[in-house]
């Protein structure tokens, strides 16, 4: 078969750019071979257009003058110290008694670490990110290598871009699943932790801990409830799905298109714990005066959710 197949066989022409064609490769052929959703005559036709796309880009267009990194940090100081200079101002003109002002600096003291934290770790490299945005750069070189394009990224990105939109879509019906889900899961885990019977707060510990957890633990647990063979969901769904005449989904396999969104919501209330926690500090502060007026009133469990502890909770 090997001798045969010879006649046949030609040398893999490559483009210089691997990677991007690579990962074309990889993810037309995945959805022809793993997914089923196209034909492979279908995918091929995909790649090749994916591909002209990328040799269109306008960041082929012409060559591109380095980014003036010197200048942007001078603008950025500029506006970081005018930003520092207003708020110092408006602090200010209010005046404050010994007493406030006292509050005041242990306010600031409290929240100081996580304030340099979001700096330096959040707002810094997202507005690094924002900035490499309008440039070309492999990450491989000196990001004094960077070179200004302007808005290039973005014309190839919205205009020439297939996969964007998709990831635009499926990011939508996430966020549309997963936020209510998850605040309301949090809400109701809180309402039981918050109420008083003996040994609450092992309870509340056992809700929040999954929500520290993360790396290679959270990887293998998720893999084995999620396996198509022996996951144990798959096994709990198996007599549901037999009332139907139909078998579990295959989450991330052949049923990818229809159920990954919906485990990686169900993969998010592993750590509801930490809104528990903030919709919990928000609940010990409902005056219980609140609540017995309105048992007084002959409001009932629902009634007093709905009109004491949910007006209570939106700050």
């Amino acid at each position: 078969m090997f001798l045969d197949a010879l006649s046949y066989s030609r040398l893999q022409q490559l483009p210089r750019e691997t990677a991007e064609w690579t990962h074309i490769v990889n993810d037309k052929t995945n959805n022809a071979i793993q997914l089923g959703q196209v034909s492979t005559m279908q995918a091929a036709a995909d790649v090749r257009e994916s591909w002209l796309a990328v040799l269109d880009s306008p960041l082929r267009a012409r060559a591109w003058p380095p980014m003036r990194w010197n200048t942007i940090l001078l603008l950025a100081a500029a506006l970081v110290t005018t930003a520092m200079l207003i708020v110092w101002l408006r602090a200010r003109r209010e005046p404050l008694g010994p007493i406030d002002r006292a509050h005041a600096h242990a306010g600031f003291m409290f929240i100081a670490p996580w304030v340099i934290g979001f700096l330096a770790l959040t707002a810094g490299p997202t507005i690094a990110s924002l900035l490499l945005s309008f440039s070309r750069w492999s990450a491989m070189a000196p990001i004094s290598a960077a070179e200004s394009v302007g808005t290039a990224n973005y014309r190839q990105l919205f205009g020439r871009d297939a996969t964007f939109w998709q990831s635009m879509r499926v990011t939508f019906i996430f966020v549309l699943l997963a936020v209510p889900i998850g605040q309301v899961a949090a809400l109701a885990i809180a309402l039981l932790m918050n109420a008083k019977v003996r040994a609450i707060e092992v309870f509340r510990t056992i809700y929040f801990v999954p929500s520290v957890i993360s790396g290679v633990v959270l990887a293998v647990l998720w893999t084995q409830i999620f396996h198509s063979g022996y996951g144990l969901l798959d096994r709990l769904l198996e007599p549901i799905a037999g009332w139907f005449h139909t078998t579990p989904p295959d989450w991330f396999g052949r049923d990818a298109g229809r159920w990954a969104v919906p485990a990686f919501v169900i993969m998010g209330l592993w750590g509801v714990g930490g809104g528990m926690i903030i919709y919990l500090a928000g609940l010990k502060g409902v005056p219980a005066s609140l609540y017995e007026a309105a048992t007084i009133d002959g409001a009932g469990p629902f009634r007093r959710l709905w009109n004491v502890t949910l007006p209570m909770l939106s700050p």
